[in-house]
């Protein structure tokens, strides 16, 4: 058997000269990458395509997945009454369905922090009848309520006072308006339902 101590040398030279290969392999530049090849003149001469305009809206769809996810959880005796409203609303006129509108974002949108910040802007416009200012500012959407309250913020008081009167006195004019439509709208109904029925209709 050969003495494992005449070993050591060899493998410690084997280390060394593996050591310096390494090194000198560190040391040497890498080759330098070829250029990629040209695009074609039928790309470079021409835009990238637009996207066409009618792409759906991400949030818009999830929001209609979610709808749907809500609408197979119910029952079919929930399905048939949901069925009837939409068949309801369906028959209804824009008015009617603007005064509804309005009238159910009363129950629905209030909130306390909603609650508070009407009776703020009340402070703001004195003189105006509280329900008229909270009714316009729960049937605004959440979106017009949001851009509202930046505008409103950019202003000086006597400025949030004066613009605030302007939507208000604008929002009960048109308020006014579809009501008066809704309530014709009610009235020519009920006249068509007398006629058929050979009775006139009531007053």
């Amino acid at each position: 058997m050969g003495c494992p101590f005449l070993k050591i040398p060899s493998l410690i030279l084997s280390a060394a000269l593996l050591g310096s290969g390494l090194a000198s392999i560190a040391q040497e530049k890498p080759a330098p990458l070829q250029a990629p090849p040209p695009l074609p003149p039928e790309i470079l001469n021409n835009p990238p395509p637009q996207p066409p305009p009618n792409l759906p809206d991400p949030s818009e769809l999830i929001a209609q997945l979610k709808q749907l996810e809500e609408l197979l959880s119910l029952s079919p005796e929930k399905l048939q009454k949901l069925r009837q409203t939409v068949e309801f609303i369906e028959k209804m006129s824009e008015a009617e369905r603007e005064a509804m509108r309005i009238r159910i974002s009363q129950v629905t949108q209030m909130t306390d922090e909603l609650r508070q910040e009407i009776e703020t802007l009340c402070r703001l416009v004195p003189g105006i009848h509280k329900p008229d200012v909270s009714q316009f500012w729960l049937a605004e959407r959440k979106v017009d309520r949001d851009r509202k309250r930046s505008a409103l913020a950019d202003l000086s008081a006597p400025d949030q006072s004066k613009l605030l009167r302007e939507w208000i006195t604008d929002f009960v004019e048109k308020r006014e308006e579809v009501f008066k439509e809704m309530k014709e709208a009610l009235e020519a109904k009920k006249a068509g339902l007398g006629k058929r029925s050979g009775q006139p209709a009531t007053p």
